[in-house]
């Protein structure tokens, strides 16, 4: 192999390979820089098709593109579905101390949403010191500056729909980013920034796997055990009294059917900021009185003891006393189903302190089951 004196080399099963050099652009001529970004983007594209962990990729990928560039924090913010403040989801800092003050640098919906509908009407950034204030312009303070620094701000989009931002930051204030500096840091994020959409979106892809997964199990349990009431039933027609008993088991089921449906729809309602709770007096007796009621069937044919436990003084409360109902019942149901035969199901609830007009209630279900081996 032929050696150069500016290269590293590595020993690697007994062959001479040279080692990654970590090229700063601006110790290149200047007239040499287009060419050197256009080869520094080749290979985060290399880096990105041979990957196979998306996580460590993307945080191997901002050091290199920080220490290429010179930068000294790079930040990745993504906007959320649901309407709430979000912090970086990547995040590469130069030094320890400063990584750790911008972890801390929140991004309120309402600043999203100013970022969205700019970059999605304009397609480009435009940093200039003129233009950061007028885009802030509803704001009393620039968001996401951190002390002393100066960013630069891309948006991260698809169909031209922006989905997030990266935020270059160097620590000199008031720093003027030049044209061609703009320049190849957006192309630079063009391609790291379509490698993170497509990370955050297995991410969410993911959950959804695992939410439609849950919701499956939960949705077959009332339903088997519908199905299985009813075949029983049939055979109790000439047994009135035992039939009565199997009717209500069934009726059981089906309103615990109707509240992992009702749960889905109010997740949905979430996702799109419509869900109502409808908070009102009521009383928690009555709350666990229904609890109580329903699950004492389902626990009789499960050969199942269940309990409440009641160490609390304020009975009468404010809140979603429907919402509250639906959680208990289903946390109740899922441990009657798998404690087993003779198992023991309690559900303890218990008064912690109480405020100026507030109270802290605490609910504990347990059971003297094996649990999961």
């Amino acid at each position: 192999a032929e050696l150069h004196a500016e290269d590293t080399y590595q020993v690697k099963e007994g062959k001479i390979e040279a080692a990654v050099k970590e090229e700063k652009l601006y110790d290149v001529p200047e007239y040499k820089r287009s060419d050197a970004v256009l080869k520094f983007n080749n290979n985060i594209s290399s880096l990105i098709l041979g990957a196979k962990d998306q996580q460590s990729t993307i945080q191997i990928i901002l050091d290199r593109i920080g220490k290429f560039f010179g930068l000294d924090v790079i930040r990745v913010y993504e906007f959320p579905e649901l309407k709430q403040s979000v912090m970086p989801a990547y995040l590469w800092a130069k030094e320890e101390s400063i990584k750790k003050e911008c972890a801390l640098i929140p991004f309120s919906h309402e600043e999203q949403r100013v970022f969205a509908e700019n970059f999605g009407k304009n397609k480009i950034v435009d940093n200039t010191a003129d233009n950061f204030q007028d885009f802030f312009r509803e704001f009393h303070e620039n968001p996401l500056i951190v002390t002393n620094y100066s960013s630069l701000i891309c948006p991260l989009s698809t169909r031209d729909v922006c989905q997030g931002i990266l935020v270059f930051d160097i620590r000199r204030k008031d720093y003027q980013w030049g044209e061609e500096q703009k320049e190849y840091l957006l192309d630079t994020s063009k391609i790291i920034g379509n490698y993170i959409l497509v990370a955050l979106n297995n991410d969410s892809i993911k959950q959804q796997r695992v939410f439609l997964t849950t919701m499956s199990r939960m949705l077959r349990m009332p339903m088997n055990s519908i199905f299985e009431l009813t075949d029983i039933a049939r055979k109790s027609v000439d047994n009135p009294k035992e039939l009565i008993q199997y009717m209500d088991m069934i009726d059981v089921s089906s309103e615990n059917m109707l509240h992992v449906v009702n749960n889905i729809i109010d997740l949905s309602k979430f996702n799109i900021d419509t869900m109502i709770l409808n908070e009102d007096i009521f009383s928690l007796e009555d709350v666990l009185s229904n609890v109580e009621k329903k699950m004492m069937t389902i626990s009789k044919a499960k050969q199942v003891s269940f309990l409440i436990e009641r160490r609390f003084s304020e009975n009468l409360l404010h809140g979603d006393s429907g919402r509250l109902e639906q959680v208990l019942l289903t946390l109740v149901e899922n441990e009657i189903r798998f404690v087993g035969e003779n198992g023991i199901v309690r559900l303890r609830v218990s008064q912690q302190s109480k405020g100026v007009g507030t109270v802290d209630i605490l609910f504990e279900i347990e059971d003297n089951g094996k649990g999961i081996p």
